[in-house]
């Protein structure tokens, strides 16, 4: 247990750099793990080559009042389910889950995997958070996958293999190719507008984009967290 933590993570993370034999790292960290890479640009400042932050956390925010910090986030994941949900009750063969009456049916087939969990390709057992866990994740794709999330649903009360039940694959980060003598090619610079295609400005030196904080969490009842992002963005020194 005194192991167990983010400083820890950080510590075996430098470990892995000097196990590699290398000077500095190159960190890409998403959601949570930019909290981790901020804290580990804190304890070993001369060992970061690059970092890049994706949806970064406000680390003095997060580190004092973390549940709380997540509230906002898990209720608008939550809220998501819900409109999909609804639309599948005013949409049902559209949707193809639940007959009409799809909160009820996603309640019951959450229970019933966890009562009877699907076995998936990689031999882990896939429950009702396993479910839940799934569809709040890919939630945000949008509208137009909504019937898909419907006949996967729909497999998964048929016990069927599903992209709901089954984790993806670790995604591969892919960076541009350096050409002989170039660097490689970044969106913007700090301070300038980006490049086309990229939506938004660039933040000024030093300084990352997040999240406000939100207020106290709460268990949601179809996603079952206590604590989801519909936050105005600030920005926080690093």
């Amino acid at each position: 247990m005194p192991f167990i933590g983010t400083a820890s993570n950080t510590k075996n993370i430098d470990l892995l750099r000097q196990a590699l034999d290398e000077e500095t790292l190159s960190f890409y960290g998403r959601s949570f793990g930019s909290y981790i890479g901020t804290v580990y640009a804190t304890q070993f400042p001369r060992r970061v080559r690059a970092m890049v932050l994706d949806g970064a956390y406000d680390p003095r925010r997060y580190a004092d009042v973390p549940y709380a910090y997540d509230a906002g986030q898990f209720v608008a994941l939550d809220t998501a389910v819900g409109r999909f949900l609804d639309w599948c009750a005013q949409n049902a063969t559209a949707c193809g889950f639940g007959e009409g009456w799809p909160r009820q049916a996603f309640e019951q087939l959450k229970r019933s995997l966890d009562a009877d969990p699907v076995i998936t390709a990689s031999g882990r057992p896939a429950t009702g958070y396993t479910l839940a866990y799934r569809l709040m994740f890919n939630i945000n794709a949008g509208k137009e996958i909504w019937p898909y999330l419907g006949q996967a649903l729909r497999a998964a009360q048929a016990h069927q293999g599903s992209f709901l039940l089954s984790p993806p694959l670790p995604r591969v980060l892919r960076l541009p190719q350096r050409q002989p003598g170039r660097g490689v090619r970044r969106p913007c610079l700090p301070g300038q507008p980006p490049a086309p295609g990229h939506a938004g400005q660039c933040p000024r030196r030093g300084v990352a984009r997040t999240a406000a904080g939100p207020s106290r969490g709460e268990r949601h009842p179809r996603s079952g967290c206590r604590s989801a992002v519909g936050r105005e963005p600030g920005y926080w020194r690093v």
